[in-house]
């Protein structure tokens, strides 16, 4: 009896593991640049929403997330990827290479119909401008604000496309401001500047850094670089 059990629960797990292999493919791709294959890129496949759940409103939808890393070929493969749209981004932390999660930059899109593999198109990752903002704040005013909280003063960074904030990262501390670095596309609108909830910001003319924007424009290929200038005006009103 109690072998008989267990063949019924194997014949039971095989069937379930078969029924979800036949559910699932493989997925490849691989990401390059204008200097040829990247090697480590950190690639993420995303599920997208299917329209039957849109229609639902569903809430009980989890999408299939995963991460992947080329090889010294560029290539990357996934497994288990079940039925249904997905979009592939990646980046090479560290690089001069755009961000494509972050920018939406090279994003492709794959249809998963059955079991057996599906390749995406390849996935080109471009080079960018790292940007680099000082925002000068001699009396120490970000400092004072912040405490002994571990939430920052201000956010700094750029305004891009359709108005989504790129913060920017930190890199420089001292009595005299602190210094930030961004890597940002050529040949996109771009707007530098800042966000707090207790410092007034501004560009050196004096305009408002919490708005759109303190400096705005596009960055043109062979342009030289420049540091971007804040200043830390005072305290906002209360």
């Amino acid at each position: 009896m109690w072998i008989r059990l267990m063949g019924m629960i194997g014949a039971l797990l095989l069937m379930s593991t078969l029924a979800e292999a036949a559910d699932t493919a493989k997925v490849f791709g691989s990401v390059q640049s204008a200097r040829g294959p990247v090697a480590g890129a950190f690639v993420i496949i995303s599920q997208e929403l299917p329209d039957l759940q849109k229609e639902k409103l569903a809430t009980n939808w989890k999408p299939f997330v995963a991460t992947a890393k080329t090889g010294s070929d560029g290539a990357y493969g996934f497994d288990a990827v079940p039925v249904g749209t997905f979009s592939i981004c990646a980046q090479v932390p560290g690089s001069d290479l755009i961000n494509g999660c972050q920018w939406s930059e090279g994003v492709v899109r794959v249809k998963v119909a059955a079991a057996g593999s599906a390749t995406a198109a390849p996935i080109t990752l471009t080079q960018g401008y790292l940007v680099k903002i000082k925002v000068e704040d001699p009396q120490g005013l970000a400092a004072k604000a912040e405490g002994r909280t571990a939430k920052p003063a201000m956010r700094v960074g750029v305004w891009g496309p359709g108005r989504f904030f790129h913060e920017a990262r930190e890199t420089k501390l001292d009595s005299k401001g602190r210094e930030y670095e961004l890597l940002v596309p050529y040949e996109v609108v771009l707007s530098v500047g800042a966000t707090s909830e207790k410092l007034s910001i501004a560009s050196p003319d004096g305009t408002e850094a919490s708005g759109l924007g303190a400096i705005d424009g596009t960055i043109a290929k062979g342009e030289t670089r420049q540091v971007y200038r804040l200043v830390v005006k005072g305290n906002k009103a209360k």
